[in-house]
Protein backbone atom coordinates (compact mmCIF):
# COMPACT_ATOMS: atom_id res chain seq x y z
CA UNK A 1 0.00 0.00 0.00
CA UNK A 2 1.46 3.61 -0.70
CA UNK A 3 -0.25 7.15 -1.12
CA UNK A 4 1.31 9.57 -3.67
CA UNK A 5 0.19 13.11 -4.47
CA UNK A 6 -1.16 12.99 -8.36
CA UNK A 7 0.09 14.80 -11.27
CA UNK A 8 -0.34 18.42 -11.80
CA UNK A 9 -1.05 18.22 -15.99
CA UNK A 10 -4.37 19.25 -14.83
CA UNK A 11 -3.96 22.83 -14.64
CA UNK A 12 -7.48 23.58 -13.88
CA UNK A 13 -7.43 21.38 -11.00
CA UNK A 14 -6.95 23.73 -7.80
CA UNK A 15 -7.24 21.07 -5.31
CA UNK A 16 -4.89 18.34 -3.93
CA UNK A 17 -5.47 14.82 -5.51
CA UNK A 18 -4.19 11.73 -3.24
CA UNK A 19 -3.85 8.79 -5.40
CA UNK A 20 -4.21 5.64 -2.71
CA UNK A 21 -2.59 2.60 -4.13
CA UNK A 22 -3.37 -0.95 -3.18
CA UNK A 23 -1.08 -3.74 -4.59
CA UNK A 24 -1.33 -7.94 -4.08
CA UNK A 25 0.40 -10.56 -5.64
CA UNK A 26 0.26 -14.14 -5.11
CA UNK A 27 3.05 -16.15 -7.09
CA UNK A 28 4.86 -19.24 -6.94
CA UNK A 29 6.27 -22.49 -8.80
CA UNK A 30 6.74 -25.48 -9.26
CA UNK A 31 10.39 -27.18 -10.27
CA UNK A 32 9.69 -29.56 -12.74
CA UNK A 33 13.35 -31.36 -12.55
CA UNK A 34 16.80 -29.96 -12.43
CA UNK A 35 16.33 -27.37 -15.51
CA UNK A 36 12.47 -26.55 -15.77
CA UNK A 37 10.30 -24.96 -13.25
CA UNK A 38 6.70 -23.95 -13.70
CA UNK A 39 5.28 -20.93 -12.08
CA UNK A 40 2.14 -18.70 -12.09
CA UNK A 41 1.14 -15.56 -10.69
CA UNK A 42 -1.99 -13.84 -9.73
CA UNK A 43 -2.50 -10.18 -8.94
CA UNK A 44 -4.76 -7.22 -7.89
CA UNK A 45 -4.17 -3.46 -7.79
CA UNK A 46 -6.66 -1.06 -6.89
CA UNK A 47 -6.00 3.00 -7.10
CA UNK A 48 -8.53 5.98 -5.96
CA UNK A 49 -8.49 9.48 -6.17
CA UNK A 50 -9.08 11.72 -3.75
CA UNK A 51 -9.83 14.77 -6.08
CA UNK A 52 -13.25 14.19 -7.67
CA UNK A 53 -12.72 15.84 -11.03
CA UNK A 54 -10.36 12.53 -11.26
CA UNK A 55 -12.47 9.66 -9.93
CA UNK A 56 -13.45 8.45 -13.64
CA UNK A 57 -9.67 7.36 -13.12
CA UNK A 58 -9.82 5.12 -10.25
CA UNK A 59 -8.77 1.28 -11.41
CA UNK A 60 -9.64 -2.23 -10.26
CA UNK A 61 -7.14 -4.40 -11.74
CA UNK A 62 -6.85 -8.17 -11.93
CA UNK A 63 -4.19 -10.18 -13.26
CA UNK A 64 -2.84 -13.89 -14.20
CA UNK A 65 0.13 -14.99 -15.37
CA UNK A 66 1.63 -18.11 -16.56
CA UNK A 67 5.87 -19.09 -16.86
CA UNK A 68 7.95 -22.21 -18.37
CA UNK A 69 11.23 -21.74 -17.44
CA UNK A 70 14.68 -23.36 -18.90
CA UNK A 71 17.53 -22.69 -16.40
CA UNK A 72 21.18 -24.01 -17.64
CA UNK A 73 23.97 -25.32 -14.80
CA UNK A 74 25.65 -22.01 -16.05
CA UNK A 75 22.90 -19.84 -14.71
CA UNK A 76 21.79 -18.68 -18.25
CA UNK A 77 17.27 -19.16 -18.65
CA UNK A 78 15.13 -18.66 -21.12
CA UNK A 79 11.76 -18.40 -20.33
CA UNK A 80 7.99 -18.01 -21.87
CA UNK A 81 5.47 -15.94 -19.98
CA UNK A 82 1.99 -14.94 -20.85
CA UNK A 83 0.04 -12.75 -19.10
CA UNK A 84 -3.91 -11.46 -18.93
CA UNK A 85 -4.75 -8.15 -17.44
CA UNK A 86 -8.39 -6.78 -17.00
CA UNK A 87 -8.94 -3.43 -15.61
CA UNK A 88 -11.95 -2.15 -14.66
CA UNK A 89 -12.83 1.66 -14.53
CA UNK A 90 -15.69 1.87 -11.94
CA UNK A 91 -16.51 5.57 -12.56
CA UNK A 92 -17.20 6.26 -16.41
CA UNK A 93 -15.36 9.15 -17.89
CA UNK A 94 -18.12 12.32 -19.12
CA UNK A 95 -17.22 14.11 -21.99
CA UNK A 96 -19.80 16.78 -22.15
CA UNK A 97 -23.47 14.60 -21.80
CA UNK A 98 -21.28 11.61 -22.87
CA UNK A 99 -20.22 8.91 -21.09
CA UNK A 100 -17.20 6.35 -21.74
CA UNK A 101 -15.30 4.08 -19.73
CA UNK A 102 -11.59 3.27 -20.06
CA UNK A 103 -11.95 -0.46 -19.29
CA UNK A 104 -9.74 -2.75 -21.12
CA UNK A 105 -8.26 -5.94 -21.38
CA UNK A 106 -4.11 -6.62 -21.96
CA UNK A 107 -3.07 -9.57 -23.00
CA UNK A 108 0.90 -10.51 -23.38
CA UNK A 109 3.24 -13.14 -24.07
CA UNK A 110 7.18 -12.84 -23.81
CA UNK A 111 10.12 -14.85 -24.13
CA UNK A 112 12.66 -13.78 -21.98
CA UNK A 113 16.52 -14.51 -22.11
CA UNK A 114 19.16 -14.34 -19.04
CA UNK A 115 22.69 -14.63 -20.07
CA UNK A 116 25.59 -14.56 -17.67
CA UNK A 117 28.39 -13.24 -19.66
CA UNK A 118 30.70 -13.60 -16.87
CA UNK A 119 30.65 -12.77 -12.87
CA UNK A 120 30.84 -9.23 -12.96
CA UNK A 121 28.11 -8.75 -16.63
CA UNK A 122 25.06 -10.16 -16.92
CA UNK A 123 22.62 -9.63 -19.84
CA UNK A 124 19.00 -9.63 -20.74
CA UNK A 125 16.76 -9.49 -23.72
CA UNK A 126 12.90 -9.80 -24.03
CA UNK A 127 10.65 -9.55 -27.28
CA UNK A 128 7.27 -10.42 -26.68
CA UNK A 129 3.45 -9.16 -28.23
CA UNK A 130 1.05 -6.97 -26.14
CA UNK A 131 -2.33 -7.09 -27.12
CA UNK A 132 -4.36 -4.17 -25.46
CA UNK A 133 -8.44 -3.83 -26.12
CA UNK A 134 -11.14 -1.35 -25.05
CA UNK A 135 -14.46 -2.36 -24.06
CA UNK A 136 -15.78 1.02 -25.84
CA UNK A 137 -12.41 3.52 -26.73
CA UNK A 138 -11.34 1.03 -29.66
CA UNK A 139 -8.99 4.13 -30.85
CA UNK A 140 -7.02 3.34 -28.06
CA UNK A 141 -6.76 -0.34 -28.59
CA UNK A 142 -2.90 -1.74 -29.01
CA UNK A 143 -1.03 -4.80 -30.74
CA UNK A 144 2.19 -4.89 -31.51
CA UNK A 145 5.52 -6.13 -30.54
CA UNK A 146 7.65 -5.73 -27.87
CA UNK A 147 11.23 -5.35 -26.83
CA UNK A 148 13.74 -5.01 -24.19
CA UNK A 149 17.76 -5.16 -24.26
CA UNK A 150 19.69 -4.45 -21.05
CA UNK A 151 21.89 -6.03 -18.40
CA UNK A 152 23.94 -5.36 -15.11
CA UNK A 153 27.77 -4.50 -14.40
CA UNK A 154 29.33 -4.71 -11.10
CA UNK A 155 32.16 -3.00 -11.74
CA UNK A 156 33.64 -3.62 -8.58
CA UNK A 157 32.63 -5.02 -5.63
CA UNK A 158 30.86 -1.69 -4.41
CA UNK A 159 29.62 -0.06 -8.16
CA UNK A 160 26.86 -1.77 -9.97
CA UNK A 161 25.80 -0.45 -13.35
CA UNK A 162 22.46 -1.10 -14.60
CA UNK A 163 21.64 -0.19 -18.55
CA UNK A 164 18.63 -0.89 -20.82
CA UNK A 165 16.73 0.13 -23.96
CA UNK A 166 13.52 -1.03 -25.00
CA UNK A 167 10.36 -0.19 -26.91
CA UNK A 168 7.21 -1.04 -24.99
CA UNK A 169 3.37 0.39 -24.37
CA UNK A 170 1.87 1.46 -20.98
CA UNK A 171 -0.97 3.01 -19.98
CA UNK A 172 -0.36 6.66 -18.85
CA UNK A 173 -2.65 8.71 -17.07
CA UNK A 174 -2.22 11.85 -15.02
Amino acid sequence: KKKALGGFADELLKAKDLVKYEYYLLNGGYQLDARWRLGAELAKEDQTHSAITRRSLDLDARAFGVNLTYRTPADNSVALHARRTDRDYPNRLSVGTVFFDNNNREDRVTLIGLWRYSGLLRLEGQVGYADITHDQLSVRDFSGYTWRAGGVWDTTGKIRVNFAAYRDIRLYED
